[in-house]
């Protein structure tokens, strides 16, 4: 190799090296602010549901409940769009009936997207929503993978072989 070669070598590695640097920070900016998106949205959907629970579900209003969140879920779907028919806004209520603490969602909104949410909230036990949300965070799982883990009893086999209690906490 003489001098000229080695020096295109150098410049195509700087090259590559500058470009792979570039790419890398726009993936991770692109990450970041699909991280602050989907927080947000968990946060407006909490807020939503805290809201609509501290104010109009408290008591005994079922009815008149209902028919205020079927006014609600109508225009707001008109102003905003997709996402809040009267299914979502009960899940909306759901959510933060289930997760009361504002720091507590907050730190889970950076973690898991909503769909993961919705999915967890489902279920009536709290220790087996707590499993499931930890076990997600911590592993990192998407949405399909957790519901497979919960579809396959992962929890309840979990329960037959150790406490998850543990699990949770570590």
């Amino acid at each position: 190799m003489n001098r000229k070669e080695i020096s295109r070598t150098d410049s195509e590695q700087s090259y590559q090296q500058l470009f792979n640097d570039i790419a890398k920070i726009i993936s991770e900016g692109k990450h970041r602010v699909a991280t602050e998106v989907n927080s947000t949205v968990i946060l407006i959907y909490w807020l939503v549901g805290k809201r609509i629970n501290d104010e109009i579900l408290q008591g005994d209003r079922a009815n008149y409940g209902e028919q205020i969140i079927a006014q609600i879920s109508q225009e707001l779907t008109i102003k905003f769009g997709r996402g809040y028919n009267k299914a979502s806004i009960f899940r909306m209520v759901r959510f933060a009936k289930i997760y009361t603490n504002q720091k507590i969602v907050a730190t889970v909104s950076r973690q898991l997207s909503w769909s993961h949410i919705v999915l967890i909230c489902q279920m009536d036990n709290e220790l087996q929503r707590d499993f499931y949300l930890e076990m997600a965070k911590i592993e990192r799982w998407s949405v399909r993978e957790t519901r497979d883990k919960i579809n396959s009893m992962l929890f309840e086999r979990t329960a037959i072989s150790k406490k998850p209690e543990k699990v949770i906490k570590t």
